[in-house]
């Protein structure tokens, strides 16, 4: 069911009568947005979101500390987030550094409490992007110890994709300047598929694991799929604004870095966010995932 708001615009607006449907999915879309409140929740997630990068790279290198030298992962974050003194990536790339130098190569009492605390920490954004998710697809929230150690696993599964996500991305960046131009380029064309397909599968069980019901998987693919191809042109057009936005330095100067990163998690979660909520009027979920939830 449309708002009055939505229902007025579309008896002023013509549509053919082939694109009606799309129509009406769009207009419960901009509806169900709105009860969610879809923005404030966006606005809540980036912010934990930043508050959860230091120590989720902490936490990769207490684990991986285990396996490989911590150094090795310090300089991967290095390379890959070395950015101006007042960037986000500068200071994470400064907290790795010193993170590296603490012990970790044998477990103790004091470093898992320290990697439980940590954790602890990252599943805060965990905790409210699967509590806006539940509220795009209208699922009503899950008990608060239930909804806390799931999202305390997804902090934990989270680290660990991180990590490899830091070592594979500073091994490519290491890898594409030894190669010629074409093959460079070549490969790149290749990346860029795999990259979307790889973000779509993780905003994918993403959303399957916030909604947590018995639900078929192919209910939920049109909106991941859809959510990668948006936050892929996303990034790319942040990209293109912060390069014609030098000004943000003069403005925010020590802040820059921070209140850039807010801005692209909030437009980013909101861009997802929003595809749940299409997908949720496009494919409505199944009677038992709506009524019950409680499938781990």
């Amino acid at each position: 069911m449309t708002d009055p708001a939505g229902s007025r615009l579309a008896a002023r607006i013509k549509i053919p009568p082939r694109y009606q449907g799309f129509a009406d999915i769009v207009l419960r879309t901009i509806h169900a947005q709105s009860v969610a409140r879809l923005s404030l929740a966006a606005a809540g997630v980036a912010f934990w979101i930043v508050i959860a990068i230091f120590p989720a790279t902490i936490a990769v290198i207490t684990v991986f500390g285990l396996f490989v030298d911590p150094k090795d992962i310090s300089d991967a974050v290095t390379r890959i987030t070395e950015q101006s003194p007042n960037s986000v990536g500068a200071a994470l790339a400064n907290q790795a550094a010193q993170a590296a130098q603490a012990d970790t190569s044998a477990l103790s009492i004091g470093l898992i409490v320290s990697l439980a605390v940590t954790l602890w920490s990252v599943s805060d954004a965990a905790y409210g992007m699967a509590r806006a998710l539940r509220e795009a697809y209208s699922l009503p929230p899950q008990s608060y110890v239930r909804a806390r150690l799931r999202a305390f696993i997804a902090g934990a599964v989270g680290v660990v994709a991180l990590g490899l996500l830091y070592l594979a991305c500073a091994a490519l960046m290491v890898w594409l300047p030894s190669l010629g131009t074409w093959w460079r380029v070549l490969a790149i064309a290749i990346a860029i598929p795999v990259g979307l397909v790889i973000q779509a599968g993780i905003l994918l069980v993403l959303v399957r694991f916030a909604i947590s019901g018995r639900t078929p998987w192919r209910s939920v693919v049109p909106g991941a799929t859809l959510a990668s191809l948006a936050i892929a042109l996303l990034i790319v057009g942040l990209a293109i604004y912060a390069s014609f936005a030098p000004s943000y330095q003069a403005v925010y100067g020590a802040l820059t870095g921070i209140i850039l990163t807010m801005l692209a998690g909030y437009f980013g979660t909101y861009t997802f966010l929003l595809c749940a909520t299409f997908n949720a009027q496009w494919v409505p979920l199944p009677e038992s995932s709506e009524a019950t939830g409680r499938t781990w």
